[in-house]
């Protein structure tokens, strides 16, 4: 790996582990190239982490709009003289739905491409398929690639 590859991993870093490579960097003069890959990666898998938790969090979130809908609707049928009230309620859990599904696709979107540019920057990590991900989902990425 050359001086313009660890460039390339650095700038793909997000901005808080973008700083924690400089200040490795900073702090360890004498690092060898392994060491910082080792770093790089520990990076990546923190990274890998947070962006798991975080598609959990909105798997969770969609599951619970889901269910509100699903309560919105059977309760139409039930409840007429609030109708305009579930209406409203129900326009809105789409929307917050769709919002939901568009940023945890991102988000996954987000993770692979890293995954690739680090991958041509010669840093090789292996990503491992978040259980939030579905089979359509996961090759749907995987055919981008």
């Amino acid at each position: 790996m050359n001086k313009s590859d660890l460039q390339t991993a650095l700038l793909i870093l997000p901005e808080d582990y973008r700083q924690n490579a400089f200040e490795f960097l900073t702090e360890h003069t004498n690092y060898t190239l392994e060491d910082f890959i080792d770093f790089i990666k520990d990076q990546l898998d923190q990274m890998q982490r947070a962006y798991e938790y975080e598609l959990q969090d909105k798997d969770d979130e969609i599951a619970s709009l889901q269910n509100d809908y699903e309560a919105a609707d059977y309760g139409y049928d039930e409840l007429q003289d609030d109708f305009e009230a579930l209406d409203d309620d129900y326009g809105k859990l789409e929307e917050e739905l769709i919002t939901v599904q568009k940023e945890k696709e991102e988000l996954a979107e987000y993770a692979f491409g890293l995954k690739n540019a680090l991958d041509k920057a010669g840093v090789y990590v292996e990503l491992k398929q978040p259980s939030c991900l579905s089979h359509k989902e996961l090759m749907n990425f995987y055919s981008r690639s």
